[in-house]
């Protein structure tokens, strides 16, 4: 008669313990999931965090980095000396490093295409790692003398028959240490006022961090 008692108090205690332990499971499969959640929450914030930090670090650079570009190109040609003289200044607002250029000056027929050539001779045309600051201009010049004997350039370049081209590339690293490129390819017109001058071809002046001379020897 005593065991009964004992084995309904026994049953109790099952059924009350089988109750605490479905709770148990389910507060720390809950707790879990809070976790899981906010450790999602923190990895998205903090991603979000550093997405903005690099977007503003990225503008900074954009904005403060040094911008090597055609700022002017004249053209002086007489009957003995063609000469091209192109002024490549930093617009932007801190120095350029390690700054490197060289150009090449050609005359052609102006009825046929022109493909820019390799550079002839490296040694002859590079300013090797100067320092340019910011509203500071390096001249790039092109000279070419017309032979004596060569009675047709001049008229041929007077009516247009024949062209100037002046190309080159400069490089330089930024303050930021991000290497710089800049190709420009330029023709030569004739001015309203007779003069000569120098403007883009239609393959522009390219800008590029990927400069495969870079960086130079």
């Amino acid at each position: 008669m005593q065991e009964q008692p004992k084995a309904k108090q026994n049953s109790r205690y099952k059924k009350a313990h089988k109750y605490f332990s479905e709770w148990h499971n389910i507060v720390t499969t809950l707790t879990l999931l809070f976790v899981a959640a906010y450790t999602v929450l923190t990895y998205c914030a903090l991603q979000n965090v550093h997405e903005q930090v690099s977007i503003s670090r990225d503008t900074e650079q954009r904005q403060l980095r040094a911008y090597i570009g055609i700022e002017k190109a004249d053209l002086f040609i007489d009957e003995k000396m063609i000469s091209g003289l192109v002024s490549l200044k930093n617009a932007g607002q801190t120095p350029a490093y390690d700054f490197s250029k060289w150009d090449q000056m050609a005359t052609r027929p102006s009825d046929t295409s022109f493909v820019v050539p390799p550079m002839s001779d490296p040694d002859t045309y590079e300013l090797s790692r100067t320092l340019v600051s910011p509203g500071v201009a390096i001249i790039a010049t092109g000279k070419l003398a017309i032979a004596s004997d060569n009675s047709i350039l001049f008229p041929s370049l007077q009516d247009g028959r024949a062209v100037v081209y002046l190309w080159g590339e400069a490089q330089y690293r930024d303050t930021f240490g991000h290497p710089w490129c800049l190709e420009f390819r330029l023709k030569s017109y004739r001015q309203s006022d007779g003069g000569w001058a120098l403007s883009p071809t239609p393959e522009g002046n390219k800008e590029s961090d990927r400069c495969p001379n870079w960086p130079k020897k």
